[in-house]
């Protein structure tokens, strides 16, 4: 397969988030005056950017920008050229093995870089960093991929809150055991050179377990995009300042704009001391987020939310709309309807046109009610999900898991951090019915349901066996709140 000057593939957005961007072909012509002096210059592939190659998705050629979280589909020939940079090929040798001149390899560096900035940089890297090795020729016959993309990190149960709702019903009282920092920096040294893209830090409140800051130190080094969850409380100087690598983004828990609305779940004194903490984390420049669980006592104030997260400087908003599980199963007064979610979503998409270009505004309803899509699944198609596909979850304890809604199952646990890696674990059979093995005639009453067409929760069997005790019957979905 050889090198050629179009290098950008075509179409539309594809599955797995991924974006095609356009084709670019403007040459800088200022490119034209380092030709004589860097012809046999070593390149690298800049810090900000990751890449992988997956035969199970649709692209498989997948390109991962670590400060923004987003990935692109590219092609075979882009690809090859980044395998070949990251190899340590000078320019000449890279236009030798691909049997073109020398001019049409910068001009391709140089589309390249105007559609990803910094991609690829002059010089070697420096920082002694390997990564897997990408083989083009590799196709295998399996559902999953090769290792997953993404991975949740519950680094500890224990929080300086007990909030109602808490999906894990975590207080400070907690008493999993929780494992050394060096376990996990071992893990995540393991996923970085794996090519994980994207890494979720969470707990508990990630920020009082006793080791945070060198795990933070170590997520700055790598390439992969990290969200790290807190309520924003226990901030200082020192921890602002580790999470203001431009990987990293923080996104912080504000469930109402005065005391009165986010201390209802939270408890007294909560907001003064989140306050504090934004104020040190946008100080220091640090990607902030606001993620706000949305409930019956709070969703008259989303408007006020995202008024506030402009106001303030913050990036992004994250509305999620309450899970009724966990502490929140406990607290009725929280739940909120099917017709109150479509409303409340109607109203999130009102913001999201309203901020378009200012905030980047989210929605998610774990319980996914009523999906605004339209699928008319056959008795054929495959009933999966994201975990033990492209995803796992770690537990305090370092048990490993196709998702976080598994944990505890022992059924699902692959193994342990502190006894095997990761891609040992991901290699397990006992995920196998995630893995193109369960199909939707497989499922007990699904298809037979009312809501079929537009339920977003029927591919998340984890969610059924809790909800149900069956892996194969109904989910915490539409149905089951009639």
């Amino acid at each position: 397969m050889h090198l050629h000057s179009s290098g950008f593939s075509k179409g539309g957005r594809a599955p797995h988030e991924v974006f095609r961007p356009p084709c670019f072909l403007i040459i800088n012509k200022s490119l034209k005056r380092d030709m004589n002096t860097v012809n046999h210059n070593i390149y690298s592939i800049g810090k900000r950017w990751q890449y992988r190659y997956e035969p199970a998705l649709e692209d498989e050629y997948l390109l991962s920008d670590a400060y923004t979280g987003l990935q692109c589909a590219i092609n075979q020939s882009i690809m090859q050229l980044l395998i070949q940079i990251e190899d340590g090929l000078s320019i000449e040798e890279i236009a030798i093995r691909n049997g073109i001149p020398e001019y049409d390899i910068f001009s391709i560096i140089n589309r390249l870089n105007s559609s990803w900035e910094g991609l690829i940089s002059p010089g070697a890297t420096g920082n002694g960093v390997t990564y897997s090795r990408v083989n083009l020729q590799n196709s295998y016959n399996q559902f999953q991929l090769q290792y997953p993309k993404s991975v949740e990190i519950q680094i500890t149960d224990r929080c300086n809150l007990a909030c109602k709702h808490c999906i894990v019903s975590c207080d400070s009282s907690q008493k999993t055991r929780c494992i050394e920092p060096s376990s996990w920096i071992q893990c995540l040294q393991e996923l970085d050179y794996n090519r994980v893209f994207n890494v979720t830090l969470t707990g508990g409140e990630l920020l009082t377990y006793d080791g945070i800051e060198e795990v933070l130190s170590l997520l700055r080094q790598t390439k992969m995009h990290c969200n790290v969850l807190s309520n924003g409380m226990l901030v200082n100087d020192q921890i602002a300042e580790l999470l203001s690598s431009p990987n990293i983004a923080a996104s912080i828990s504000m469930d109402g704009v005065t005391a009165t609305s986010h201390d209802f779940l939270r408890g007294k004194g909560a907001f003064f001391h989140l306050e504090k903490g934004l104020e040190k984390l946008l100080r220091h420049g640090v990607r902030v987020g606001l993620s706000v669980t949305v409930h019956a006592k709070n969703h008259t104030e989303i408007e006020e939310i995202a008024a506030y997260a402009a106001r303030t400087g913050c990036r992004a908003i994250a509305f999620i709309l309450l899970d009724h599980s966990g502490r929140a199963a406990l607290n009725p007064e929280l739940h909120i309807t099917s017709l109150e979610r479509r409303n409340i979503s109607k109203r999130i998409q009102e913001l999201k046109d309203k901020y378009r270009g200012k905030i980047a505004i989210h929605h998610l309803d774990p319980m996914a009610g009523l999906s605004e899509r339209c699928v008319d699944y056959s008795m054929d198609s495959i009933v999966s999900c994201t975990g033990a596909v492209s995803h796992v979850a770690i537990s305090p304890n370092g048990d490993i898991y196709p998702c976080a809604f598994a944990f505890g199952m022992d059924s699902f646990c692959s193994g342990n951090i502190t006894e095997m890696t990761v891609k040992k674990a991901w290699e397990t059979t006992k995920w196998d019915m995630m893995r193109g093995k369960t199909h939707y005639r497989d499922l007990t009453t699904c298809p037979s349901c009312s809501f079929r067409k537009v339920c977003g929760n029927q591919s998340c069997r984890i969610r059924a066996l809790l909800h149900s005790g069956d892996y194969y019957g109904v989910p915490s979905c539409a149905c089951s709140r009639q």
